[in-house]
């Protein structure tokens, strides 16, 4: 049996555009499959620079530790120091004064005697408490 021509002439373009279809077809897939692949590539960057960014923190986090128990330690073996310094300043001061005291008691009660008595004892105490005493330089 003979098939008419137009039958002939309608299945050769329908063959074309199933050609035609199927090329597009194809052209589809690898688009989609590089698009899938440059997809994971991207997913794959991100993961990366996401740990990369997550250890980055974590270091800075450690290092800032480390420097704070270095500044807190400098801190502490500052404060005693000055409480040491103070506390020297203080059991100097204290001589001084007590010193002080002394020769002024001493002088207070040499004011009492007579004059004669008065300017023996007050030449011999202070050539003998100011040249000794941490003022005067022998001490």
């Amino acid at each position: 049996m003979k098939l008419p021509k137009s039958f002939l002439f309608l299945q050769e373009k329908i063959q074309a555009q199933l050609k035609t279809l199927r090329e597009e077809r194809e052209k589809l897939l690898r688009f989609k499959d590089t698009g899938e692949r440059k997809s994971r590539g991207y997913l794959k960057q991100i993961q990366e620079e996401r740990q990369k960014i997550v250890s980055e923190f974590q270091q800075l986090r450690q290092f800032l530790e480390e420097q704070e128990r270095l500044l807190l330690l400098w801190l502490e073996k500052l404060d005693k120091e000055i409480v040491k310094i103070r506390n020297e300043n203080i059991t100097k001061l204290s001589e001084q004064i007590s010193h002080l005291s002394e020769l002024i008691s001493e002088l207070e009660g040499k004011c009492q005697k007579p004059a004669s008595e008065f300017l023996q004892d007050v030449r011999c105490t202070l050539s003998r408490r100011l040249w000794n005493s941490p003022f005067g330089g022998k001490d």
